[in-house]
Formats: C-alpha cells, sequence, structure tokens
C-alpha cells in the first residue's frame, strides 16, 4: 500500500491499530533473538549456505539462507529429498546441496 504522505500513514495505522483491540489481536512483535546456523556449507572464500532449522515431518523440510560477510539474504525453505543411494538433499538456485557436505556448527 502506497501512502501520499506521512499524514496518511499515521491516520491509516492508527485504524489497523484501533481495530486490532477491538478483536483482541496482540501487534505482531519482531523477535530480537539471534537464531544461531546447526550447519554451514561454504560454497566461496566469502560465504555460502547456513542452516538454521530441520522440520521433521511427513515431508522433512530445511530452513537456511545464503550468508555472504555481512550480506544475509531472507531465510527460506525447501523439501528434503533423497537419491536413490540413499543421499538427502535439497535444492536452491537450481543446484543440489547434500546434507552430508554441511559441518556441523551448533554442538549440542
Amino acid at each position: 500500500m502506497k501512502f501520499k504522505n506521512a499524514n496518511q500513514r499515521k491516520a491509516v495505522m492508527a485504524k489497523m491499530n484501533a481495530y486490532r483491540c477491538k478483536i483482541n489481536i496482540p501487534s505482531v512483535v519482531k523477535s530480537k533473538k539471534k537464531e544461531k546456523p546447526i550447519a554451514t556449507c561454504p560454497q566461496s572464500n566469502w560465504g555460502g549456505i547456513a542452516i538454521y532449522d530441520i522440520d521433521y515431518d511427513i515431508d522433512d523440510k530445511v530452513k537456511f539462507r545464503w550468508e555472504f560477510g555481512d550480506k544475509k539474504e531472507r531465510m527460506r525453505t525447501a523439501k528434503i529429498k533423497s537419491t536413490k543411494t540413499g543421499r538427502h538433499y535439497f535444492n536452491s538456485n537450481g543446484s543440489r546441496f547434500y546434507l552430508d557436505e554441511f559441518m556441523k556448527t551448533d554442538m549440542r
């Protein structure tokens, strides 16, 4: 939604907050907790892929992002697949990334 000026934006935000209070929906609060990657795989001298979580469900999924120095892309999710030989992988940017090539970073 584009606003013509700051006053129009403030008016719309005030209406949204009033509506949120009426139906008792808490406002969205972003967590300041920094997530730590559980595994990484370097792709160059500057960075690579960091896995943050693996969702074990009917369809296993991996939560990851590309990181290069201070630049971090948005968090992505991909389905974990397996080859005929049993190696597990996920696809990102048209490439396969095998989970056995990642190094654990968060030892628990």
